[in-house]
């Protein structure tokens, strides 16, 4: 971890456990990104919305400026074929 980062919270490591393992480097190399340029940087995470989130206060909405999206890993679960074939059309 370099000085710029900050420990994971709890709701973060939710998020994270969650998602792909694909994206966990890109992931966290996002957040090390973000913080290296916002070190104060409040950040929440949602995770039944499979977000953190990063801004200048705590309203998501009106304060943040930053989010990282993790798709889960069954994210598609029994639906895939569908999409896949709606695709194709």
């Amino acid at each position: 971890m370099n000085q710029q980062s900050r420990a994971l919270s709890e709701s973060e490591e939710q998020v994270l456990i969650a998602a792909k393992p694909d994206l966990l480097p890109i992931a966290t190399a996002l957040r090390d990104a973000i913080l290296a340029v916002h070190p104060d940087a409040t950040i929440a995470a949602w995770p039944k919305q499979h977000i953190i989130s990063f801004g200048l206060g705590t309203h998501k909405m009106s304060e943040h400026y930053a989010l990282i999206a993790l798709h889960l890993a069954s994210w598609l679960g029994p639906f895939h074929t569908h999409v896949s074939e709606a695709l194709v059309r």
